[in-house]
């Protein structure tokens, strides 16, 4: 056989090798199970269950797109972008949340109806590249509540007489946990306060 001859036919196998590895299905490298999302309050990060056999090493990109429900329909809230190498041996967590799936800590979902798409797309050593979709439960995250307590105190009548009185303001006091406590006295923002509560509780 000449060398001529001999690079043909060995550009012919591997040509013969490419599309065969373009034929096999992407369970040869990646097989996904369904994408489930927990319900979660406010700050919490949702946790997941997901099923996922790694059959064969492979680098792939992921995308992950968390979906909020608006009035119209479903909008994008918010998406993560990354590249992993994958590998049989490679395990998911013990705790799997969202955190973890989106590779961002913490996420701060407001309040509201989610869902999340999670894209891959696989890079085989040879043959064309491949996706695989996912798109969860809808779940919920509600909104987060600290224990307060309201407290109705009665002022301690004054029997002294002043020529200077002024009027009684209304006033509360909040215990929050951790030792916490918060007294306002006359009129305030009910969100600015929301805000300043959740502030204290971190």
């Amino acid at each position: 056989m000449t060398w001529g001859k001999f690079i043909i036919a060995a550009w012919g196998v591997v040509l013969a090798l490419s599309l065969m590895t373009s034929a096999l299905p992407t369970s040869w490298w990646f097989q996904a199970g369904e994408v489930r999302v927990a319900a979660a309050s406010a700050g919490d990060c949702p946790e997941m269950q997901f099923d996922r056999e790694i059959n064969r090493p492979f680098k792939a990109e992921w995308t992950v797109t968390i979906m909020a429900r608006a009035s119209y329909g479903w909008a994008t809230y918010r998406t993560y972008r990354g590249a992993n190498d994958y590998r049989p041996e490679n395990q998911l967590p013990d705790r799997l949340d969202l955190c973890w799936w989106a590779w961002a800590d913490p996420l701060h979902l407001p309040p509201g109806e989610y869902r999340v798409n999670t894209l891959w797309r696989i890079h085989p050593t040879q043959g064309r590249a491949r996706e695989v979709r996912r798109t969860s439960n809808t779940f919920e995250v509600t909104p987060c509540f600290l224990p307060v307590e309201i407290v109705d105190r009665t002022p301690a009548k004054d029997t002294a007489s002043t020529t200077d009185t002024k009027p009684a303001q209304s006033a509360i006091e909040i215990d929050i946990a951790g030792g916490h406590q918060l007294r306002i006295v006359g009129s305030y923002d009910p969100e600015a306060l929301a805000r300043l509560i959740r502030g204290l509780s971190t």
